[in-house]
């Protein structure tokens, strides 16, 4: 579901705040990545579940990929 803001600083999702801010931008930095990936020919596979079986060394987004974060987070 996309978020639609409405003038107040509220969404069908809740108010925007600095937290539901940064999940957004998150999630979109993570679907551009994918994008990427993808475009590659590679498996999108950055933070899911496919990360903690990664040989790719010389991945751009290793480092950020492989750091550890909550399960509601990803």
């Amino acid at each position: 579901m996309q978020a639609k803001w409405i003038c107040d600083g509220t969404s069908a999702e809740g108010p925007r705040t600095p937290e539901t801010r940064r999940l957004r931008t998150r999630t979109a930095r993570r679907w551009d990545i994918w994008a990427q990936q993808t475009a590659a020919g590679r498996v999108p596979c950055f933070a899911t579940e496919l990360r903690f079986n990664c040989d790719e060394l010389e991945c751009p987004w290793r480092d950020e990929c492989q750091l550890l974060r909550a399960e509601w987070r990803r």
